[in-house]
């Protein structure tokens, strides 16, 4: 009898002692932004801080980190998989290590409403696990200002084949009193969102331009500032071709303009150099 309680006094007091060192173990979440469209990326940003007095070896596996999000009735949302975070390293004491993942791809947000997305660190040499608080988010709709539909280009070997179509969808969306332009590339019943980016923020008072080249790439110029626009390129397949501003100088505003072979640029305006650009400005 005496062997046995002080087996579990033992166990007891371990439990105890790995229970106080994951407390010394703090994880913090936030969002790069509060509020999304349905589709749009949604970045976590996991700051893990080791205050135990000893080193934490994590990421030997794709679990060290795991991620669930609830809605605001609190219905916990199916997960189809997790990010991909796999990377060993060693958190030394009185160290922070951040970690950023989408987990757009691994719930389904489609549906607007509020959410929160909360994480648990998996500590294996202690065989605990340490939860964080949760972070508060909203799905928006947005709103549709403009659709184009295409034929996406085919491949050589596909030139008898009927081309499949897709749509490029320009939204905007409110967020903390400043409106923000989207496009929105999908399927023809929009029911599958291929690619969905945030080109800048938007004046209230501007009317994009949107032309499509004989590539089908989309061509959107439009007003960010009182006196700058943002002009931007996407292909069928989702991809940015080009991402630039241009000012508004004198009488020479931009706007969207063809050349004798068929081809899409800025006309007008004065293009400035940024750290956004695409492709990259050369050093």
């Amino acid at each position: 009898m005496k062997k046995w309680m002080a087996i579990l006094l033992l166990s007891i007091v371990a439990t105890c002692s790995a229970r106080s060192q994951a407390s010394s173990v703090s994880i913090d979440v936030s969002l790069e932004h509060d509020q999304f469209l349905p589709g749009e990326e949604i970045r976590v940003v996991v700051r893990v801080t080791n205050f135990s007095g000893q080193p934490l070896e994590l990421g030997k596996d794709n679990n060290w980190l795991s991620f669930s999000v609830e809605s605001r009735e609190k219905h916990i949302l199916e997960k189809y998989g997790n990010p991909e975070v796999t990377g060993v390293f060693t958190l030394e004491s009185s160290m922070t290590a951040t970690k950023r993942a989408n987990i757009t791809p691994f719930f389904n947000l489609q549906k607007p409403g509020r959410y929160e997305v909360s994480v648990r660190v998996r500590l294996p040499q202690w065989n605990l696990e340490v939860p964080s608080r949760p972070v508060t988010f909203d799905v928006v709709r947005g709103t549709k200002l403009r659709e184009i539909q295409f034929g996406v280009p085919p491949l050589e070997e596909e030139r008898d084949l009927a081309p499949e179509i897709r749509k490029y969808i320009l939204q905007q969306a409110e967020y903390r009193k400043e409106m923000k332009l989207y496009i929105r590339l999908t399927d023809a019943s929009e029911a599958n969102t291929l690619k969905l980016f945030p080109i800048s923020k938007m004046a209230s008072f501007s009317k994009p331009e949107a032309q499509l080249d004989k590539f089908s790439n989309l061509h959107v110029l439009h007003r960010s500032g009182q006196n700058s626009f943002s002009y931007c390129t996407m292909n069928p397949f989702g991809q940015i071709l080009t991402l630039n501003r241009y000012d508004f100088l004198g009488d020479s505003r931009p706007r969207l303009g063809f050349d004798e072979a068929g081809r899409i640029s800025v006309r007008g305006g004065s293009k400035v150099v940024t750290d956004n650009d695409v492709p990259p400005p050369e050093l």
